[in-house]
């Protein structure tokens, strides 16, 4: 959690801009990642809840993970925030998977404090 902090407090500038419109792409169908980013909504949300059946709720984890930085590279003006399953479910695993010191940059700044407030 130490490491995370610091993390926090380099990405987060502070300021945090309207979101307009929001994509949101289930977070276990890679075709629906490469599609996305044809498209330039205010913010991207990797979906990890209702999109995502439950015996897919695993990869749907480990894609949002390993696509963050992607998203990011493949369009650095759109913001990323993913969008854990509720607190009564799946919530942890999806923090802990998703929320890491390599992804945590590319988060967008208010959904990373809430996710972070959380994780600890």
């Amino acid at each position: 959690p130490y490491m995370l902090q610091k993390v926090i407090k380099r990405s987060f500038s502070g300021t945090l801009a309207p979101i307009k419109s929001a994509l949101f792409v289930p977070a276990n169908q890679e075709r629906f990642y490469k599609k996305c980013i044809s498209f330039t909504p205010s913010i991207y949300v990797p979906d990890m809840e209702d999109s995502v059946p439950l015996n897919s709720k695993d990869k749907a984890r480990e894609m949002a993970a390993a696509k963050i930085k992607w998203l990011h590279e493949s369009n650095p003006n759109v913001k990323i925030c993913p969008r854990p399953n509720d607190l009564e479910s799946t919530f942890a695993l999806d923090i802990n998977t998703v929320l890491t010191k390599e992804n945590a940059p590319y988060i967008y700044g208010q959904m990373l404090l809430q996710l972070c407030r959380f994780s600890v």
